[in-house]
């Protein structure tokens, strides 16, 4: 997953010049994915036998930011990734607000996440790997994943009785009412790459699962808007990141 080029020219989206990018006079940048961990790993695993450093690589930059760039003198932060890097988001969003605020405590910060794992976790196959029982309890082992603490607060304190804290914390779309800062999440109602690896539709009878599945997001959504005031929305019926992911 390593982005070997030593330059990255980026001129659209959040990276567009125009004033009708709000982003458009911000400082930005662009940390290439290459940890293979969405930005959660925190070192070696006894599972895997290999050593993940996201979150560490992840953290690294934001104390360079900090010791060589003044970055806790900002007025605003924003934190956005697309893809792998929005899982990344939603599993570090509180706890980067956090830690920018216990140095500014007036700092402004907010996250956006561009084809997250906003998924309805109850719509697959039968056989689907990423969906089995215990697989987000494997991907914590496997990547040593730590994941965003508002979340693992809760999930795992005995008195909450969650009986799969992995799971709780591990797909946003279940940690999404835990956390506390203003997030704006780009997903559609079927994003292909997401719903095959977290669907498995089977060919031939893909509506069986890909119908229940944007269902599943139509519900989910309205929701999460009625009931979390924090986040915001970006929903078209294609996949914003079809250009991304094959």
């Amino acid at each position: 997953t390593a982005d070997t080029r030593q330059t990255v020219q980026r001129d659209h989206g959040l990276f567009a010049g125009g004033e009708e990018n709000p982003l458009h006079d911000f400082w930005h940048v662009m940390v290439p994915y290459c940890s293979s961990d969405t930005w959660a790993g925190t070192g070696y695993s006894d599972q895997s036998g290999y050593y993940f450093h996201g979150k560490h690589i992840f953290r690294n930059v934001m104390n360079s930011l900090s010791h060589h760039f003044n970055l806790f003198q900002a007025t605003e932060f924003v934190l956005s990734g697309d893809s792998a890097g929005a899982f990344g988001v939603g599993l570090n969003c509180d706890d980067v607000a956090d830690w920018l605020h216990s140095n500014n405590p007036d700092m402004k910060v907010r996250c956006v996440a561009d084809s997250p794992d906003f998924i309805p976790w109850w719509v697959h196959s039968e056989d689907c790997p990423r969906r089995g029982d215990d697989y987000q309890q494997f991907v914590n082992s496997f990547w040593s994943r730590d994941m965003d603490h508002s979340c693992q607060e809760f999930a795992f304190n005995p008195e909450s009785n969650v009986t799969k804290p992995e799971e709780q914390c591990g797909i946003l779309s279940q940690s999404l009412p835990f956390i506390r800062t203003d997030i704006f999440i780009l997903v559609s109602l079927r994003d292909t790459a997401i719903s095959r690896d977290y669907g498995c539709p089977e060919p031939g009878i893909e509506e069986e699962v890909i119908l229940p599945w944007m269902s599943g997001m139509h519900d989910l959504v309205t929701s999460a808007t009625q009931n979390l005031p924090r986040v915001g929305w970006f929903r078209p019926l294609s996949s914003p990141a079809c250009d991304l992911q094959p």
